[in-house]
């Protein structure tokens, strides 16, 4: 009965088996305690669920939510939840109730003891459920920061004996269920019937051809439809017969979603600078047709409209511009033009929810402006998201930008964008598998060179040490003759997974080489420079690889400490094998941090790790 239809005004739609699930809990509340983690998609429904129990009335409603930029801030989350109880703190153990203050900035007690506050914010919860049951909500457990989740899981596992009921949303990320060993409901996509009644109680009523498509594409997300239905009354004049699928007259708008925040820009090592990168992997639609056009190279995109014989495409496109299934549906009019803007946005807004759905919304941006004007769109929508150090939403705006775009080595380079962005992102797996998309689709021997370069580091820091090293010294021979500069980086790249697969002789050697190139060629390489010491180091040349390192000083405190957190990383950590404490020290603090403040957590364990070594 999950997709059974709902006509009732005070359900949302499709969710009335989940709904008396959660009031089931909420009644079970009443005699002890009860934890539920609800999973799904963006878009899916998590919050209106929450929201549904926040309107029950049983209890009490404790709410908090996740939110990216605090993601970083300790115990932001558990502030927003117990603040409210203060009044509860002084019945806590004196040890408890000053961790806890601490924790939460309310004092200077010392807050390092994690066991005080979990047990302390169990408490206060205990103490606020003695009178009535309470309902605690906390939405997007994902961003929560570390800490707060800490607590919040402490709480769930031991809520059995009080009367409190705790419900928390989250993405379906593996490594976050994971942790999460709690009762779990997995939401998903809404059935036919259930999308036909969304769209009809937002005043959209589709055909039955257009509803199986946008079912098909959206895989019934609630959001990814919604947004659809605000696009076409956006395009739809009030005063205009209805086209289509379109509604009548001057419908409300409903809800519509807003988009992500669209990365700084980082330079390479011994490389001009380029555009570099780094939730929930993308899916790719597959598209209807392998048919290219005249003007178009041959290659998939993620997704293509389906085409309709009796609607020419080319009578609304620019003068000697074709686009292989788009149609212009019936936006021809000027104002419909002025309007395509705000079709965008909504497009931007769902593109992480459902591909597809996005694609669908711009159409009409793609038949008035074009590819690249959409591609454009996308591309700085991700280089504000990399400026913002939103590396995610970065790597999701390259991925989709080289989606749309019908040049292959434009395709290429995005996709390198995107697996860069993921790779600081901590999306290492799925920033492997954009390179070797990105690889397939070029054959150009330099920018092969910059996404070898890249798929070998992201290799090396996931445990393949063996393919990044062939890999990397492969691509460092084929460009040798071409380009000395990338050359030297690849076999410079190339110490790293050798000294890591214990080939500490070749990766010395490649070090070396990269080196006497470097010499031989006239170029500054200082960081190849940098990796030949660190073999040095490892090799047991302690003394000259230091004098390596000393005489790289000024490269290695101007280099940005996310971009090169793993190169910064490594030298920390030789210095604190040469007895270098305080320098090593110093430099590995600067990665951590950096890689806090900008979420960038691709190298963090490791980094805390050779901190941690160095005070013990």
């Amino acid at each position: 009965m999950a997709g059974e239809m709902v006509y009732c005004a005070q359900l949302p739609v499709g969710r009335s088996w989940e709904c008396r699930l959660l009031d089931a809990a909420l009644d079970d509340a009443t005699r002890h305690g009860v934890a539920l983690m609800v999973w799904g998609d963006p878009g899916v429904g998590k919050t209106t669920l929450l929201d549904h129990v926040a309107r029950s009335g049983h209890a009490p409603v404790l709410r908090a939510r996740g939110v990216r930029s605090e993601a970083v801030l300790p115990y932001a989350t558990l502030a927003d939840l117990l603040i409210p109880l203060r009044g509860h703190f002084a019945a806590l153990p004196a040890v408890q109730r000053g961790a806890l203050e601490g924790a939460l900035a309310l004092s200077e007690a010392d807050s390092r003891n994690a066991y005080a506050v979990c047990a302390a914010a169990l408490n206060v919860l205990a103490a606020a459920a003695e009178t009535t049951p309470l309902v605690v909500l906390v939405d997007d457990l994902h961003w929560v920061d570390q800490p707060s989740q800490q607590a919040l899981l402490f709480v769930a596992r031991r809520i059995g004996p009080e009367r409190i009921a705790l419900i928390m949303t989250g993405r379906d990320d593996t490594e976050l269920r994971r942790g999460c060993d709690l009762p779990a409901l997995d939401l998903t996509g809404l059935c036919r019937a259930d999308c036909d009644l969304l769209l009809r109680r937002h005043g959209v009523v589709a055909t039955p051809d257009v509803l199986d498509g946008l079912v098909e594409r959206t895989g019934g997300n609630p959001l990814a439809l919604l947004a659809w239905a605000a696009s076409i009354r956006a395009g739809q004049p009030t005063t205009d017969r209805p086209t289509g699928n379109r509604p009548t007259g001057n419908q409300p708008t409903g809800d519509q979603p807003t988009g992500d925040q669209p990365t700084r820009d980082q330079p390479t090592r011994d490389q001009p600078t380029r555009d570099q990168p780094t939730g929930n992997q993308p899916t790719r639609d597959q598209p209807t047709s392998n048919q290219p056009t005249s003007n178009q190279p041959t290659h998939d995109r993620p997704a293509r409209a389906r085409q309709t014989p009796d609607r020419p495409t080319d009578k609304a496109l620019p003068p000697g511009r074709q686009l292989e299934h788009t149609r212009p549906r019936d936006i021809e009019r000027p104002r419909d033009i002025e309007r395509l803007p705000e079709r965008t946005r909504v497009a931007l807004a769902v593109v992480g929810v459902s591909p597809s759905a996005a694609v669908e919304l711009l159409e009409p941006a793609l038949a008035f402006r074009g590819l690249t004007a959409v591609t454009a769109e996308l591309t700085a929508a991700a280089r504000e998201a990399r400026r913002r150090s939103t590396y995610d939403g970065a790597a999701l705006a390259w991925y989709r930008a080289a989606g749309l775009t019908p040049l292959l080595a434009q395709r290429a380079e995005l996709l390198r964008n995107a697996a860069s962005d993921s790779f600081l992102a901590g999306g290492a797996a799925r920033a492997a598998g954009w390179c070797d998309e990105a690889l397939a689709e070029h054959t150009d021997p330099l920018l092969r060179a910059d996404i070898e370069l890249l798929r070998g580091r992201i290799q090396t820091w996931i445990g393949h040490t063996a393919a990044a090293y062939d890999g990397l010294v492969a691509a460092a021979h084929a460009v040798r003759d071409v380009d000395a500069g990338r050359a030297c980086s690849l076999l410079g790249e190339a110490t790293l997974p050798a000294a890591m697969d214990a080939r500490v002789r070749e990766a010395v050697q490649r070090g070396a080489e990269a080196v006497a190139l470097a010499r031989a060629a006239g170029i500054c390489a200082t960081g190849s420079t940098v990796l030949h010491s660190l073999a040095l180091v490892v090799d047991g040349e302690v003394r000259a690889g230091l004098a390596g390192l000393a005489a790289a000083k000024p490269f290695l405190d101007a280099a940005d400490p996310v971009a090169e957190q793993q190169l910064l990383t490594l030298v920390g950590q030789s210095l604190l094998f040469g007895e270098r404490d305080a320098q090593g020290l110093r430099l590995v603090t600067r990665v951590i941090r950096a890689a806090r403040v900008h979420a960038a957590p691709a190298v963090l364990p490791i980094a805390l790790a050779v901190r941690s070594e160095s005070a013990y």
